[in-house]
């Protein structure tokens, strides 16, 4: 999780001076910004969320308005975890909900399948059994950064199975 300014960063204008920020709040901005522009992006190609996302959103924007107006940093402290906290659900929510019509978009097609005799004539009211036994979607790893969390022989094993795993793959 990011706590960027929304995007804007931080400037210090003298060196040595120090820019004191609320983390609740700066980490509660970030995010609801960020699920936000993906919430409504989404929206313009059509996608159909449920309700209980936008009003997630909603009610996290609320908390994080209060914060704003505050003057307290306790009362902002208090509002920044509850717009965080919804904001983090929301955008789980969203997150799944993206994936299950993406699924639908892009990961299904319809088929027809007649079934004919020899002769090519249709038979009537067959019954018809489809069992997958293979699929076109290669699944991935990423080995980004894979050195900096474990060791050199580790990466190097998984390196070696990830690449018999697609040499069996290509043969089947």
């Amino acid at each position: 999780m990011t706590a960027d300014n929304e995007g804007e960063g931080y400037n210090i204008d003298n060196c040595g001076n120090r820019t004191v920020i609320n983390l609740n709040y700066e980490l509660a901005k970030t995010h609801f910004k960020k699920v936000t522009n993906t919430y409504e992006s989404r929206l313009k190609l059509d996608y159909d969320f449920s309700a209980n996302v936008g009003s997630t959103i909603r009610e996290a924007s609320s908390y994080l308005e209060k914060a704003g107006n505050v003057s307290v940093e306790a009362e902002c402290a208090s509002f920044s975890d509850k717009s965080l906290m919804g904001i983090l659900w929301a955008g789980e929510k969203l997150a799944l909900e993206i994936a299950e019509m993406d699924i639908e978009k892009y990961r299904k097609v319809n088929v027809i399948i007649k079934v004919v005799h020899q002769s090519r004539n249709p038979v009537g009211n067959a019954v018809v059994a489809v069992k997958q036994l293979d699929h076109d979607v290669m699944f991935a790893c990423s080995m980004r950064d894979l050195d900096r969390w474990v060791s050199p022989e580790i990466s190097k094993l998984f390196l070696k199975k990830f690449k018999e795993f697609q040499g069996r793959r290509r043969r089947q």
